[in-house]
């Protein structure tokens, strides 16, 4: 996870956006489901390298008005999964934002057991895909974890 990271963090502008609209993805369902069925960093990775191939090696097809991207990418015969590495980049760029809404370098939570009452809207506000603070996947890096855990003995 962590060079997964650090290969979409140096492809990604230093103001990532938000993908925060069901219309900022080329196949919703797909994105809901990424966010719902992969529970594990191993999960998003294996998934990672089965789209990110295809959707680096042709990111200027999805440039232009959603229809525009979607009449490209009907015609490519990879055109599903450059879809799917488009959004699957958008929804770890949300899972980042959630997951750093709740917690930094002095607080760490049990994982989705979230004990302050802000950090429970916040997240419900910032997790587009189901609204809910208690089913963020788990995507934490070694590193993320090993610091998890160190504030959760340490409380």
């Amino acid at each position: 996870m962590a060079l997964i990271s650090v290969i979409f963090l140096a492809s990604t502008p230093a103001r990532a956006q938000i993908y925060a609209q069901q219309s900022d993805y080329l196949d919703w369902e797909y994105a809901v489901s990424v966010w719902t069925e992969l529970q594990t960093g191993a999960e998003f990775d294996e998934e990672w390298a089965n789209v990110m191939p295809a959707y680096e090696a042709n990111k200027a097809l999805v440039s232009g008005s959603h229809d525009e991207i979607e009449m490209r990418l009907e015609k490519h015969p990879e055109g599903d999964l450059i879809k799917r590495g488009h959004d699957l980049g958008r929804v770890y760029q949300v899972w980042k934002h959630v997951y750093r809404a709740v917690t930094n370098k002095d607080k760490a939570f049990a994982w989705n057991e979230w004990k302050q009452a802000g950090s429970c809207w916040t997240m419900e506000q910032r997790n587009v895909f189901t609204h809910s603070c208690r089913d963020l996947p788990d995507w934490r890096t070694k590193n993320d974890v090993k610091r998890d855990n160190t504030f959760l003995a340490g409380n």
